[in-house]
């Protein structure tokens, strides 16, 4: 992901390329495990509604960042960037409390 956010330019088809197939191929292997953490997050919602509500806005929001993106291309790779970093940030706040796992368990 930080390779691609710093590599987002107009004039940089190669490197886009290479750093959509590397975020592919890595996205691809850790969905299993994004959706069971969303999942034990939102534990007392069904996991159907859970996933499901997760992909929609997914969906959604990388098609506000394409547009967003296309708008301002000269400073993309910024906004890709402060993402990337949002998200390492948020991910700190994050509990570690999963009650469908100690119901489960129990």
């Amino acid at each position: 992901m930080l390779y691609f956010a710093l590599s987002v330019k107009s004039d940089n088809f190669a490197n886009i390329c290479a750093s959509l197939g590397c975020l592919g191929f890595t996205a691809l292997a850790i969905t299993p495990i994004a959706l069971e953490v969303s999942v034990e997050y939102t534990y007392p919602i069904p996991e159907t509604t859970s996933s499901g509500a997760l992909c929609a806005w997914g969906s959604l929001l990388a098609v506000i960042m394409i547009v967003v993106m296309t708008v301002f291309v000269d400073i993309s790779h910024w906004l890709g960037l402060g993402g990337f970093v949002a998200c390492l940030i948020s991910s700190l706040f994050m509990g570690k409390d999963y009650k469908r796992q100690q119901l489960d368990s129990s």
